[in-house]
């Protein structure tokens, strides 16, 4: 039984198209992008056009208004190569980055609902590390000059804000605080904790591990399992936890492949050894 994982955002093998064809509906998805077979319980749905040698994939909020927009060169939709957009509810551009044959260059941007720019920077791979260009307030101040400063970044985590402090053009440390309590965590490190091998290497190890539980797989049961663990100073994966789940036998099955993970390189602050905190979304497809 095949299945796939996804450690940032999980999509939908396209629906097979002709060589030159019309923007096809190709899935409908909840708030938290799940697939789902009845339109009225969906929050999005997605669209594939083929022109030429291209996939044109657009993602709509159910209301039709534009969600996101990408161009792949593969019907399995696993190479970008040209545009990805990002849009507001309303219309409004809110990102924008190029893609050649699968790795993202130049400078990516985004928008605040205004139309103004919020934030400009350069990062060369998935997992690689943001250089700041520019990062704006909403009525145009520079909020980095010099490459230094502290931002305040968005989350999607009600009751917390989460700031940035950057040093010659790079995040060198994070934390949120609690709009309730005012407690400070830090969430980022100088040097983030690393497996070996790097992000592929990880994938490969993790999906070398996952087997579709045949309770799962004979109730139909599909989605993302969210797995937080925490790498110590040694190393090791530990406080291995589901923090949102799908179904127990595939909740198992995720946790089970993270905890088996092999000992990364720890994460370093201010240059002493410190334990560092990840959460990975592991997707679970049937055909």
């Amino acid at each position: 039984m095949k299945f796939c994982l996804f450690l940032t955002i999980a999509l939908l093998a396209a629906t097979r198209v002709t060589a030159q064809s019309a923007e096809q509906i190709a899935g409908y998805f909840n708030q938290d992008w799940e697939a789902v077979t009845d339109p009225k319980t969906a929050a999005f749905y997605k669209t594939v056009e083929q022109k030429d040698s291209i996939y044109l994939v657009r993602n709509y909020y159910i209301s039709g208004k534009k969600q996101r927009y990408a161009e792949y060169l593969d019907e399995a939709l696993e190479t970008a190569h040209g545009k990805m957009l990002r849009y507001y509810e309303s219309g409004a551009l809110k990102e924008e980055e190029r893609w050649d044959h699968g790795k993202r260059v130049g400078t990516q941007k985004t928008y605040y609902e205004n139309g103004s720019l919020q934030k400009e920077s350069r990062t060369a791979a998935l997992g690689a590390e943001e250089v700041f260009i520019h990062y704006f307030s909403k009525d145009g101040h520079e909020l980095l000059p010099n490459g230094k400063g502290v931002i305040n970044v968005e989350i999607n985590e009600p009751g917390f804000d989460v700031y940035e402090e950057v040093k010659d053009s790079v995040t060198v440390f994070a934390y949120k605080v609690s709009q309730i309590t005012g407690d400070t965590t830090s969430v980022a490190l100088e040097k983030p904790a690393e497996y070996k091998g790097g992000i592929k290497a990880m994938s490969r190890h993790i999906q070398g591990r996952l087997t579709y539980p045949k309770e799962a797989r004979r109730k139909r049961v599909s989605g993302s399992v969210f797995v937080s663990f925490v790498i110590d100073k040694k190393g090791n994966v530990t406080d291995v936890k589901v923090v949102k789940g799908v179904h127990p036998a595939l909740d198992a099955v995720a946790v089970a492949a993270i905890a088996s993970m092999k000992p990364w390189i720890p994460g370093e602050r201010l240059g002493q050894v410190t334990k560092s905190r990840f959460v990975l979304p592991i997707y679970f497809r049937l055909p």
